[in-house]
């Protein structure tokens, strides 16, 4: 579905070349697909995201990624329930920030959001997108999720989808270092006993930033919306951390087929 859409959109660009209006039709076709959420193109370019109870802008960022970015939030909050006071993690949080800005909306004055994007190109957008909020409750990081703390190559040159590059190769040329951490490490650092929920949506990462979250998961009761059509070793992510996750006592499914993301909540 997701490649349809972007096909669509993609001919619709070549027949109306000019940017506002190709954006406009884009936001105007995700909206089809995401009912909760409505996305306006504001005539100073930024857009205008609504959804029930609040609403927040954006800018630097094509309507069609923020669309995408929308098709994920849907999934990741369609089997969970973020309450004020709540704490969360938004590992992965892209340069739009759109599903940090929404846990921050959730949680509010008395909760708090850790999110982490190690893109630094991401991250500044991301950052200039919480100023024009005035978002106060999140904590954000130029950091990648990982299973320690250590310095690793990064593929820069895929925008959203930037990641943690797998292999020593520079073939893109796209390489540069990134500082990660692992959850329990960071958590410890932050003073933060424990966290409600965790998203994840790190491009294949997902697997070694679960085994730097043990302790989280072992004393704690988060419920985890991640990302896992990624694939590792020709295999879609998904497999391998539902194995782990109910080793952990974790109640296990993968949904959302157009997002494809796998729920985990405590037994």
């Amino acid at each position: 579905m997701e490649r349809i859409i972007k096909s669509v959109s993609d001919r619709l660009s070549k027949i109306f070349p000019e940017s506002r209006f190709k954006d406009s039709l884009r936001s105007l076709f995700y909206s089809r697909f995401n009912s909760d959420y409505k996305m306006h193109v504001l005539k100073n370019g930024e857009l205008l995201i609504e959804t029930k109870g609040f609403s927040f802008r954006v800018s630097q960022i094509p309507a069609f990624e923020a669309g995408n970015d929308l098709i994920a939030l849907r999934g990741y909050l369609s089997e969970s329930r973020i309450l004020p006071g709540n704490i969360v993690v938004d590992a992965g949080a892209s340069g739009s920030g759109i599903a940090t800005m929404c846990f921050s909306k959730l949680v509010g004055d008395t909760g708090k959001v850790i999110a982490l994007e190690p893109d630094k190109k991401n991250f500044q957008v991301l950052k200039q997108n919480l100023k024009l909020n005035d978002v106060k409750n999140v904590i954000a990081l130029n950091k990648g999720l990982w299973s320690r703390e250590e310095t690793l190559n990064f593929d820069s040159g895929m925008g959203e989808s930037s990641s943690v590059s797998f292999t020593k190769e520079n073939d893109s040329g796209n390489l540069i270092k990134i500082s990660c951490v692992d959850l329990d490490h960071l958590l410890n650092d932050l003073s933060i006993r424990s966290v409600d929920f965790i998203k994840m949506d790190i491009e294949g990462a997902e697997i070694e930033a679960l085994e730097g979250m043990k302790n989280t998961l072992n004393t704690g009761k988060p419920t985890l919306a991640i990302a896992s059509y990624h694939l590792r070793d020709g295999k879609p992510t998904h497999l391998v951390l539902e194995t782990s996750l109910k080793m952990m006592g974790y109640r296990v499914h993968t949904g959302h087929p157009i997002h494809l993301t796998t729920y985990a909540h405590k037994l």
